[in-house]
């Protein structure tokens, strides 16, 4: 058949329209879906199935094309060509249009598939982000079960396997899943081989418990589940006074069994774990068991226990540092001081050290504190020593992660939560800080995968909705910030963090007037709140308030980074540039001399020291000190995520220097790029003085404030939609 046959049969049996209008409406259906996908919670592959689905469809379209046509009320069988149709096999001007349209609609559509089925193959997730490889060291301590009549004494049998998988992290050599993720799965009915898959690891250690009278009869039992071999398993029937015994026992025997598969040729010894009274053993246990619920009323309650097994045995150091824990997650949400409730924990953890010298996560607080103090030898000496004695614990691991971090080593910091999640992957709190770290190693769509993930198995964990709000936020899509920020509020309406949170994210989106009445109703239940404070002094014009409120904070909290970078934002609005360089010099002494050292860290403190040196003469130290900045800027942008780093810095930097046009055109550019954050700050920072009166800096403040205005209507429209 000649080629004009075929095409003059092709538009006769209308295959060009059929297949025209099957390509528009595949099309429309991919955009439609790369709209809704996100939000409705479907997997990211789901646009890759429709893709190919319209691909694998597009024969039968031109099939059914070609052997059927629409008569206007039903499909019929087209006619055969008459003979007239036959002999006349030249192309009329409207099959070469309809035909260009085609190869042009084709080329459209490959145009924009194949650099994202190219995507699809070259931007496949780091190899760390796949299955992790199977450790032969490596166990996960199951829940014990409990086979008593008598609930009440339940707790013991938690106590038994959470004392033995604590013993176990201490052990060099070994890997030991976390308490978070090996509790996951109480009460599973699963096989050992798929729960040991799910955890990474090689061998299990289960066993169950049974109280009768004073009598405890304890069943312990170490398998390798993916092989099917038992390696060790043990009846103990003791006196209850005895459960202290019988974890060591416990504890050695799997250590003794799993000595050849070590990850060291040290010979290792179990360290010599304090017997404390047993009613204070108990409510540690228990308190244990409340602190791991995570909400407000369990962590209440675990602070009573831990207070109480402090009452009945102060020579008791895991009471201590469990005490230290509740305390550093609850006083935010009980709106206790920052200030007072570190003095209330130096002394604690100071006594857990003096009870207990080897405990690593007694060194892992002290670390804490001297991060606080910023005393930055003494983080690190700390933080090593505390991994050393504890190197399967995961939240020394992300300790460690956080010193690196601050260092400036964010693939160092992103290597140590690996090493966390690896340990520990149910843990939301792990979670949290592997999106964190993908976050700042510029992997922001991963990061994004990994807190839906965590809020779809945790969904009570506010931090979740924490970081996707400011995530989002950074990503330009304020609105669906919002929605986020909404949803951790109403996990919990009384729970003071969650209702300043709110509070401070309606002034994110330029809702002045909802932010004030927030502030008001939450001074009433929380008057001495020195943030909701300064913003209420602040949108009433009372900079003095300001200045006197946060220099109180300073009084609070000598060595806190922040409230230094506060008072210096608000002295420099009233021109106290002196006070400036006096706060922030010895705060940053890495951005002083020659040679500044600015990473994201000191940024702020570098533009704000930089305008202070311009406005007091210091021209040559200024001009360092922003080429510094600016240079650490660039360099930002190349390994933090989406929406990192927009332009907001360079403008405020261009501006300082009297490029006020470059400052514009950045700041502009910064907007049509996304940037979100912060945005009604910066327009009043102190580094923008000089263009407040500058007609261009005007109009992009009120662009910004319809853009803000669209965002918190797209709020509204969308804020009772599902999150997960």
């Amino acid at each position: 058949m000649k080629l004009t046959v075929l095409i003059h049969d092709l538009r006769r049996r209308k295959v060009f329209r059929g297949v025209g209008f099957y390509l528009i409406g595949a099309w429309a259906i991919l955009q439609v879906a790369d709209v809704i996908v996100e939000p409705a919670g479907l997997p990211p592959w789901s646009l890759t199935v429709l893709l190919y689905l319209s691909i694998l469809l597009f024969p039968a379209a031109v099939f059914l094309s070609w052997r059927y046509e629409w008569n206007g009320e039903t499909l019929i069988r087209t006619t055969l060509r008459t003979p007239e149709e036959v002999t006349d096999t030249s192309l009329k001007p409207a099959d070469y249009a309809i035909f260009s349209v085609l190869v042009i609609a084709v080329g459209i559509v490959i145009w924009q598939v194949w650099p994202n089925m190219r995507l699809e193959v070259t931007e496949q997730p780091p190899q760390a982000e796949q299955v992790a490889e199977l450790k032969k060291n490596s166990i996960a301590v199951l829940p014990f079960s409990f086979m008593s009549a008598d609930p009440a004494q339940g707790f013991l049998a938690d106590g038994i396997s959470d004392t033995v998988l604590h013993m176990l992290s201490g052990v060099e050599g070994l890997l030991v899943t976390a308490r978070t993720s090996s509790f996951y799965y109480r009460d599973k009915v699963m096989p050992l081989d798929v729960i040991a898959a799910e955890l990474h690891v090689t061998h299990l250690l289960e066993g169950s418990v049974q109280v009768v009278g004073a009598r405890v009869r304890i069943i312990a039992r170490l398998v390798e589940p993916l092989g099917g071999t038992e390696i060790w398993s043990q009846n103990f029937d003791r006196d209850l006074n005895d459960i202290f015994m019988v974890q060591d026992e416990i504890a050695a025997a799997v250590m003794t069994a799993m000595r050849s598969k070590m990850a060291t040729d040290n010979p290792q010894t179990l360290p010599e774990q304090y017997r404390p009274a047993l009613p204070a053993y108990e409510q540690v246990v228990i308190g244990r068991i409340e602190l791991f619920k995570n909400t407000l009323e369990s962590m209440q309650k675990a602070e009573r226990h831990f207070q109480r097994a402090i009452e009945l045995d102060p020579n008791y150091a895991w009471a201590y540092v469990n005490l230290v824990k509740v305390w550093y997650d609850l006083a935010p949400a009980m709106g206790v001081n920052r200030a007072d409730n570190v003095k209330r924990i130096r002394p604690m953890v100071e006594k857990a050290l003096q009870l207990n010298p080897k405990s690593g996560e007694a060194w892992d607080e002290k670390a804490r504190l001297a991060m606080i103090d910023k005393d930055w030898p003494a983080v690190e000496k700390y933080n090593l020593h505390a991994l050393e004695l504890a190197p399967s614990n995961a939240p020394i691991r992300l300790g460690r992660g956080n010193v690196l971090l601050m260092q400036g080593d964010s693939e160092g910091y992103l290597q140590q939560v690996r090493i966390a999640a690896e340990l520990d992957p149910a843990s939301s709190k792990v979670q949290l800080s592997l999106a964190t770290a993908l976050w700042e190693n510029a992997r922001s769509e991963q990061a994004i995968r990994v807190l839906k993930e965590n809020l779809r198995r945790h969904p009570k964990v506010p931090g979740n909705y924490r970081q996707l709000a400011r995530y989002y936020l950074q990503l330009g899509k304020a609105g669906e910030a919002l929605r986020y920020a909404y949803g951790r509020y109403q996990l919990d309406p009384e729970n003071l963090d969650l209702r300043f949170g709110w509070c401070e994210q309606l002034g994110q989106l330029w809702d002045f007037e909802g932010e004030i009445q927030c502030l008001k109703d939450y001074l009433q239940s929380d008057p001495d709140h020195s943030d909701a404070r300064k913003a209420l002094a602040f949108f009433n014009n009372d900079l003095p308030g300001v200045l006197r409120i946060s220099e109180e904070d300073l009084l609070q909290e000598p060595n806190s980074w922040y409230r230094k970078l506060q008072w210096a934002w608000y002295a420099s609005m009233d021109q106290r540039w002196g006070g400036v360089i006096e706060t922030l010099g010895p705060a940053f002494p890495q951005l002083l001399g020659d040679q500044p050292q600015v990473n994201q860290f000191s940024l702020w403190a570098a533009r704000m020291l930089g305008q202070a040196y311009l406005e007091t003469g210091n021209t040559e130290q200024a001009q360092r000190l922003l080429d510094a900045a600016m240079a650490s800027i660039e360099s930002m942008r190349l390994v933090q995520g989406g929406g990192s780093s927009v332009g907001v810095d360079d403008a405020m930097i261009f501006a300082l220097r009297g490029e006020h046009e470059r400052a514009i055109e950045t700041l502009e550019s910064a907007i049509d790029r996304g940037w979100r954050l912060y945005t009604h700050q910066a327009f009043m920072d102190a580094n923008f003085a000089s263009l407040q009166q500058d007609s261009g800096f005007i109009a992009l403040k009120e662009q910004m404030a319809g853009i803000m205005e669209k965002e918190r209507a797209y709020f509204v429209a969308h804020k009772d939609e599902p999150l997960f």
